[in-house]
């Protein structure tokens, strides 16, 4: 037999590990974000909004509205109003 099932082995491993101190579990420090990223953009003037369009007259006189997509710039980082969980939280969340 095998050393597992031999009668040797078993009264040999009669000690039973040393039971672990007690540790109090403690929440990542990134577990709220507090901040995203802004999804509207700033144009020359310094309005925000998330698109921005201009008139375009064609030769034959019609006016039709054309996407600027040029000379706007990223509204950045934005605090949140509220605080949210982050989405890869490693913690288990249970209410009882």
């Amino acid at each position: 037999m095998g050393l597992l099932g031999s009668k040797n082995s078993k009264e040999q491993d009669n000690h039973e590990p040393a039971p672990r101190p007690y540790k109090a579990p403690v929440a990542p420090s990134n577990l709220l974000v507090l901040h995203r990223l802004g999804s509207q953009f700033f144009d020359a003037d310094g309005d925000l909004a998330h698109e921005f369009y201009e008139q375009v007259s064609s030769s034959d006189g019609r006016v039709t509205m054309r996407r600027v997509t040029h000379g706007l710039r990223q509204q950045g980082m934005v605090a949140l109003e509220h605080p949210r969980l982050h989405p890869d939280c490693p913690c288990i969340m249970l209410m009882m």
